[in-house]
């Protein structure tokens, strides 16, 4: 890239000399009304200004353009952070919930162990059935 930067700019400096040597006609340019008679030297270089300024307005622009990306980029991460920070923050302000009543964490079912029939028979046996609570009080 840089030997090619040199070739280009090798080029123009040619070009500006053999236009400053041969150009020796006048020229005569209309612009927004105004009529600016010059040799072919000054032609060149209001051309050359032309394009410097036109090279300095792209580099502007380019510039602001590259600016607002990274302040989108910035307020985007700000914005990740400070969500990140409200849950931080949610999740320490909630009551402590007893580990047994806690739903896992995990997207996966929790496996639980099998049951044995006799797990779940009151003091009869197993006939009875799971464990239920006793009645309300007058029924």
């Amino acid at each position: 890239m840089i030997a090619l930067g040199v070739l280009l700019l090798a080029l123009a400096v040619l070009v500006g000399v053999v236009v400053s040597v041969e150009a020796t006609e006048a020229v005569s340019v209309e612009f927004l009304g105004w009529d600016v008679t010059t040799d072919g030297v000054g032609a060149f270089w209001i051309g050359a200004g032309s394009m410097l300024v036109a090279v300095v307005g792209l580099g502007l622009i380019t510039r602001g353009l590259r600016r607002s990306y990274q302040v989108r980029k910035e307020n985007r991460q700000l914005r990740k952070e400070h969500r990140r920070l409200e849950q931080q923050r949610a999740q320490e302000s909630r009551p402590a919930e007893p580990s047994a009543l806690s739903e896992p964490t995990s997207k996966t079912p929790r496996e639980e162990p099998p049951y044995e029939p006799d797990d779940f028979a009151g003091e009869g046996g197993a006939d009875e059935g799971p464990h239920r609570p006793p009645p309300a009080a007058g029924t």
